[in-house]
């Protein structure tokens, strides 16, 4: 197994701006799990400019409906690939595989939970999905 992971910075798939890269190493045997961008201040600083600019976009910003599409849209892909992603973690965590997949689960659960306000105001929003909270 090799992944390579990039930074998801205002849409796009981006390198760290310091064009360094980490490796993931399995603890058990040392071997290279991946590779992930070396990130640092000006690529965290490159993510909150792009979540300040999508949160001043009214359409975005007070549209539940449309943030919540988009979460369940993360939920699905995290579940289409939890075994691997489970598989993943155990390995480069060296848990068990049954808590690594509780884990899985519950970051889908997590993601795929409906938006609530600042006012702790749950809104529910009716979609195609069949996840319905």
């Amino acid at each position: 197994m090799s992944l390579h992971a990039r930074n998801l910075i205002g849409g796009h798939w981006q390198h760290a701006a310091s064009g360094e890269i980490a490796c993931s190493i399995d603890p058990s045997n040392g071997a290279k799990i991946g590779a992930f961008e070396a990130s640092g201040r000006p690529d965290a600083e490159a993510a909150v400019s792009a979540a300040r600019h999508a949160f001043e976009r009214p359409n975005w910003s007070q549209n539940p409906r449309l943030r919540q599409l988009a979460l369940l849209g993360w939920a699905d892909r995290i579940e289409r690939r939890s075994a691997e992603l489970a598989r993943l973690l155990t390995i480069e965590n060296g848990k068990p595989l049954a808590q690594a997949s509780g884990e899985i689960t519950a970051s889908v659960l997590w993601t795929a939970k409906p938006p609530i306000t600042m006012t702790g105001i749950e809104i529910r929003v009716t979609t195609t999905n069949p996840r319905q909270w």
